[in-house]
This record gives C-alpha cells, sequence and structure tokens, in this order.
C-alpha cells in the first residue's frame, strides 16, 4: 500500500489519524520501543519539539535522534502490518474448494 501525500485515508467516516483504534494500537506497541525511542517520539509528537531540542534534552546529536525516530517509526509501522495482517488471517474462511477461487 502506497501512501500518497495528498490522499486520506479513513477509518469509517472519520480520518484515519484521528481514529482512536488506530492510537490504541498504536500505543500497544510502545511498551516494544527501547527507552529512548519513546522518550524522542514522546518529545517529537506529543510536545512538538525541534530535533534540537530533543538533542539537547536527550544528550544525543540531531542525527542520533533523526535516526532514533525513523529506526522507531518503521518497527511501529511494520508492527501494525503484522497486527493488520494478522488479523485480515484470523478473519478469512479458507476453503479447500478450488473452484471457489475462480470469480
Amino acid at each position: 500500500m502506497y501512501c500518497r501525500a495528498n490522499q486520506e485515508f479513513r477509518m469509517g467516516d472519520e480520518p484515519l489519524y484521528k481514529s482512536e483504534h488506530l492510537k490504541q494500537v498504536l500505543r500497544s506497541f510502545l511498551p516494544s520501543l527501547t527507552t529512548n525511542e519513546r522518550t524522542v517520539l514522546r518529545l517529537k509528537f506529543w510536545e512538538n519539539c525541534s530535533r534540537n531540542e530533543i538533542a539537547k534534552r536527550t544528550k544525543q546529536s540531531p542525527k542520533t535522534v533523526d535516526r532514533t525516530i525513523e529506526n522507531a517509526i518503521v518497527f511501529l509501522r511494520h508492527a501494525f502490518i503484522v497486527r493488520l495482517l494478522a488479523n485480515d488471517r484470523s478473519n478469512t474462511q479458507i476453503s479447500s474448494d478450488p473452484s471457489s477461487l475462480v470469480a
């Protein structure tokens, strides 16, 4: 699935980024991140700190802050996709009848 900047994904009637379900799912993955990753993400997305502010507060270089954010987002994206696929698989009935594959 590719995301285009001008495309808005929706869950029901609301934009996906406002979905409480999505927020709950993402929160469930946060304990899997390192303490540093959680701290950096909190400063970036909850406290709206710049990367230089985060670097000062965490005593890291701005480049390290960028890599930490990128790695954490990649992990969260992967975990979210795996959860979606697992849910999709559990909701799909698999038929042993080969004719059911023909539309």
